[in-house]
């Protein structure tokens, strides 16, 4: 396996790295089914592993998945195909639940806890849920209606999911991606718009006492039903105080187009999983966006020489972070080498050049400091290269002659850079004059410089 990739497998005390045919895939959904990991191997040696030994996969040394085996299937050629499931999985069992006056967080860390599974980061989901009961129920299928539960009460969105081996429930809006979606970091996408499936502009919520009087709590929007006519969500509810309020957060949540876009081939980013927002920045027909998109699914698919991921992303989050506001400008490409003082040698073995290649050398500058828990990756039309993460006070990648999508400095959630010295690469020019990459969060300086080179 290449140092890129990392897959083990435990058994018994001895821990193996099955040699990987083709590919590695790993499915997130956002909801209703536990983490996969599949990949195809070769009996070879003494390797011998069982249904549910522990399996972990890493990327460029970062963890990214830990589950248990959970099918092995043969062939005559004697190649196995192996499933893994994370924690999740174990979450399908089937109990009597009665909980009262709990959040969701709460609930689903009781529910973890009765199947003794690990539990991480639970985000306080805030809105108590004043009574469940549930008979002969999976302790998923709990956990799911539960989250439901909370975002049409509230409107924020959660998800549940197994971060390497911890359970943890997240909060969408925390959950941003900084991996731009567009024509050229995509292979190809499909998108769909419809008024046809969970979409309305009128909500009838009702409330019946002990004596069977009804109490009806409204909200719609006129303007959406002179444009779409009549489409109605009615609905009972058990508790009368929060009916108001619910009519109003659910016509914020269904109040809309569905929009569906499902992209291939994208350039990979180990972060992104069910429930991330990624911006994404398309010409779609119906509309041009440039804003962030919720991942309802994605397939990551490892490879010796290659890193790809295709999304199932769906709209109607532009309101839960700021637009993408700023612009790639790709660079043009010159031949002219008159001023040699522009180009900058690469450490490389000259035989390994070619005399008319042309390179692009990138490095960043962190003024020394080493805290970064990024990396600093140059997207390219073919391939996409990327420098190990965390950045170093002096980063620097070589890349091969080619056409520079963008570049971008991934840093923690809520920590981001100022970039400059960008020559002559890919910039754009704001209102005041002043350039910058479409990444424009800001923590420390970091120089970034972009030189051609023979």
């Amino acid at each position: 396996m290449s140092n890129k990739m990392l897959l083990t497998i435990q058994h018994n005390g001895r821990v193996f790295e099955p040699p990987v045919e083709n590919e590695v895939n790993i499915e997130w959904e956002r909801t209703g089914a536990p983490g996969k990991l599949t990949f195809t191997t070769i009996k070879t040696g003494d390797m011998d592993f069982q249904e549910g030994d522990p399996v972990c996969f890493y990327y460029n040394n970062a963890p990214v998945f830990m589950g248990y085996v959970f099918t092995k299937s043969r062939d005559r050629e004697h190649r196995i195909k192996v499933t893994c499931y994370d924690q999740i999985r174990y979450l399908k069992n089937k109990y009597t639940y009665v909980f009262q006056n709990k959040t969701a967080s709460q609930i689903i860390q009781a529910l973890c806890a009765d199947f003794n599974l690990t539990t991480g980061t639970m985000d306080d989901s805030g809105y108590v849920i004043p009574a469940i009961a549930e008979e002969n129920a999976s302790a998923l299928d709990i956990a799911l209606e539960v989250l439901e539960e909370t975002l049409v009460n509230t409107g924020n969105m959660y998800v549940l999911c197994d971060n390497f081996g911890k359970l943890e429930v997240r909060n969408c809006e925390n959950m941003v991606s900084t991996t731009l979606i567009m024509e050229d970091t995509a292979e190809n996408f499909d998108y769909k718009s419809s008024i046809d499936d969970e979409t309305y502009n009128t909500v009838v919520l009702y409330y019946k006492d002990g004596n069977n009087n009804i109490s009806l709590y409204t909200a719609q929007s006129k303007e959406k039903i002179n444009q779409w006519g009549t489409l109605r969500y009615f609905e009972e509810v058990e508790n009368q105080s929060i009916a108001s309020n619910k009519a109003k957060a659910l016509l914020k949540l269904y109040g809309r187009k569905s929009r569906e876009l499902k992209v291939n081939g994208a350039f990979g980013d180990i972060t992104v999983r069910g429930g991330t927002l990624i911006p994404v920045k398309l010409d779609l027909g119906d509309i041009i966006t440039n804003n962030y998109m919720l991942v309802e699914k994605v397939t990551h698919k490892f490879s010796e020489n290659h890193y790809s991921m295709d999304l199932t992303l769906t709209g109607g989050w532009e309101d839960r972070v700021k637009d993408i506001t700023s612009t790639v400008v790709e660079p043009q490409v010159t031949e002219d080498t008159t001023n040699d003082a522009n180009y900058e040698m690469t450490d490389a073995p000259s035989e390994s050049i070619e005399d008319d290649a042309k390179y692009c050398t990138i490095t960043v500058n962190c003024n020394g400091v080493n805290a970064y828990a990024g990396e600093f990756s140059v997207y390219l039309t073919q391939p996409y290269e990327s420098v190990a993460n965390p950045l170093t006070s002096t980063t620097s990648v070589r890349v091969p002659r080619g056409r520079i999508a963008g570049v971008a400095i991934r840093s923690k959630p809520g920590y981001s850079f100022i970039l400059s010295n960008i020559t002559p690469g890919y910039k754009r020019t704001t209102s005041s004059g002043a350039e910058s990459v479409y990444w424009e969060y800001i923590h420390r300086d970091v120089e970034l410089t972009v030189k051609w080179v023979r």
